[in-house]
């Protein structure tokens, strides 16, 4: 059975006389209680939702990394390529890096 849920006064404990203290140590127990278990019930869910973003962010990694070894080796594709060739697709050597990663000059 629950106790109706009071306000503890704001007082100093020293003040209250020993009934009061008495009746109110109950309240004051039930209120840290639930306190804390709205406490660790926000812990738990912020984890939980912590977790659940580590396999998106994990294959947004993934992904970076993959892109990142695409352009390094588009990159040294490109560089073989003779100043002739490079001029034949419109890029210049030094616009090589700008063409591989979508900037402009």
């Amino acid at each position: 059975m629950r106790e109706p849920d009071h306000q503890v006064p704001h007082r100093p404990w020293s003040r209250l006389t020993p009934e009061r203290r008495v009746r109110l140590t109950p309240l004051i127990m039930a209120q840290a209680r639930a306190a804390r278990t709205k406490a660790l019930q926000d812990l738990l869910r912020r984890l939980w939702r912590l977790l659940l973003r580590v396999p998106f962010a994990m294959v947004a990694g993934w992904r970076a990394v993959a892109l990142w070894h695409t352009r390094r080796r588009a990159m040294r594709e490109l560089n073989e390529f003779d100043d002739r060739a490079l001029h034949d697709m419109g890029i210049r050597r030094s616009e090589i890096e700008a063409a591989v990663f979508g900037r402009r000059h």
